[in-house]
């Protein structure tokens, strides 16, 4: 089975597709329009770039008469803000390597399990600099 988030990160790593969701960030453009955007690039091109982003998830397309309008399709964006804001907050809870080599340097019976002594207060944490907040 396909990873979803993957695809979508996949998709977004390509400046170009990057530059496309930019300017439907301002509303509904057709994909005429849309290939104006990358004039170094030819038609079939940028139409295979769409169709990317259109797979991710990240596009959809009305057909109106001989027009193809395109729009952003939000949601697997706010999936990858979710996933993103997720990572951040675990990583700004989590150890450096400034606190632990700290707490390495003089160990203690809690590090390595020898001691049945209740843990520091979960208000006690240190941030990202190995300062107690």
């Amino acid at each position: 089975m396909a990873d979803p988030l993957g695809i979508v990160l996949a998709a977004l790593a390509d400046p170009s597709r990057r530059a496309l969701l930019q300017r439907l960030a301002h509303g509904p453009a057709t994909s005429g329009q849309l290939a104006e955007l990358l004039p170094t690039m030819s038609r079939p091109a940028a139409s295979q770039h769409l169709r990317v982003l259109v797979d991710a998830g990240l596009l959809r397309t009305t057909v109106r008469g001989r027009q193809h309008w395109h729009e952003l399709a939000t949601a697997r964006l706010s999936e990858v803000e979710h996933w993103i804001h997720t990572l951040v907050g675990t990583w700004t809870a989590a150890p450096t390597l400034t606190l632990v080599g700290k707490l390495t340097a003089e160990p203690t019976p809690a590090l390595v399990g020898t001691s049945t002594a209740a843990p520091a207060s979960s208000k006690e944490r240190h941030d990202r600099t190995g300062q107690l907040r």
